[in-house]
């Protein structure tokens, strides 16, 4: 690919692109530790439902409850997590935002309705290639969602957009 090339990926930001996108995220990050959650939610609901069968009367009741009632969040951990992430990042916007991502050799720039930004590759220390898409990190724990799905690619393929990035950025998310 020469210096002067681009590749160019528009797509656009909806609430269902921006959950697949940040519950892509939430598995990588919370990669171990979502099973764990997911487990012992199990276990609180049962010991809650089983105390609240076997005695409830006076503040037990509310201390079984409390047990049931932790053990529905920690089960519900990551739809909670995906939904108010997307509902930040919608708040007070459209729901949907045009966007594009271009790729060059030296660097990437990124525009949407509002905003517009231009930089190195450095500045992404990692990403991950995923079933839907690509996340581009350019903090440990802050990603961009590039979905191949519904993406309109210029100046080349979706490979080749991803051998552009697999080039210039060092790290691989595992």
């Amino acid at each position: 690919m020469d210096e002067e090339k681009e590749i160019a990926v528009s797509y656009q930001l909806t609430p269902h692109v921006m959950k697949v996108g940040v519950s892509e995220g939430y598995n990588i990050r919370f990669k171990y530790r979502r099973w764990l959650i997911f487990f012992a939610g199990v276990i609180l609901i049962l010991l809650g439902g089983i105390l609240l069968l076997k005695d409830n009367s006076g503040l037990s009741l509310f201390y079984h409850c409390f047990i049931f009632t932790m053990g529905v969040f920690y089960v519900m951990n990551k739809l909670i997590y995906v939904s108010r992430s997307v509902k930040r990042v919608f708040a007070g916007k459209e729901k949907l935002i045009n966007a594009v991502f271009i790729a060059r050799e030296d660097g990437y720039e990124m525009r949407t309705d509002n905003d517009e930004a231009k930089s190195k590759w450095k500045s992404i220390v990692k990403y991950r290639c995923v079933d839907k898409g690509i996340l581009l990190y350019p903090q440990k724990h802050l990603f961009y969602y590039i979905p191949i799905e519904g993406s309109d690619i210029t100046g080349g393929s979706w490979t080749d957009f991803v051998s552009v990035i697999q080039r210039n950025v060092n790290e691989t998310v595992k």
